[in-house]
């Protein structure tokens, strides 16, 4: 159990602080590297309870069910501003 001061930290706080460390990893396997922030507190170096959102979840979370749905791995998401 947390002994750091996010041990009083509400729930949706955490998963939305979760969600920006994820947003700001890249995300090309060459690239990415095992940032735990996400996971252990910075203060006690203790384990979450509550996993971190994943991937997928940020996805959804971005774009709905329905799309995020039509990803599948291999997938490359691209943009242009014709289409943006």
């Amino acid at each position: 159990s947390c002994t750091g001061g996010q041990k009083w930290v509400h729930l949706a706080c955490l998963r939305r602080w979760q969600r920006g460390v994820l947003v700001s990893q890249p995300t090309h396997p060459d690239f990415y590297d095992n940032d735990d922030r996400h996971k252990t507190c910075n203060v006690c170096k203790a384990a979450y309870t509550c996993p971190p959102p994943t991937r997928l979840d940020l996805m959804q979370s971005f774009v709905g069910d329905k799309l995020a749905q039509l990803i599948e791995p291999g997938n490359i998401i691209c943009s242009s501003k014709g289409f943006s």
